[in-house]
């Protein structure tokens, strides 16, 4: 009789599970109604703009990941070349309140456009033109 063969790919997705839990818990507390599209949005940085994907490392329904996709696809967040988050990682609280702006991106309250003032894109109420 053999022994089990470890599952490499079942283990990785435990360390990035736990990864994404813990970069989360950062930034957003478990009862926060925010919390799961903040989970798929941090899922796309390690396995990319892959509904599938984010779907599957999250647990998240496949339909609330296209829902967030779209709206991040729409505003350059997500694209085919994989995610535009580079402002969440400026100095001092600047970084935390562009992550804030995405979160609100994804659920639909903002749109970012391609302008760009202070080296810093700008954002639009949805429906406003």
């Amino acid at each position: 009789m053999s022994k089990p063969t470890p599952d490499p790919i079942g283990k990785l997705d435990s360390v990035v599970r736990q990864e994404i839990l813990r970069l989360a818990d950062q930034f957003v507390f478990s009862g926060d109604p925010s919390r799961a599209t903040a989970l798929v949005m941090i899922a796309a940085l390690f396995v990319g703009p892959s509904e599938v994907a984010v779907a599957e490392i999250t647990g998240c329904p496949v339909a609330f990941v296209s829902v967030i996709a779209a709206r991040l696809r729409a505003s350059g967040l997500w694209t085919d070349a994989g995610v535009d988050y580079a402002d969440w990682f400026a100095t001092g609280n600047l970084g935390i309140a562009n992550f804030a702006l995405d979160i609100d991106t994804a659920e639909g309250v903002f749109v970012r456009t391609s302008k760009r003032e202070n080296g810093q894109y700008e954002y639009r109420l949805v429906g406003d033109e």
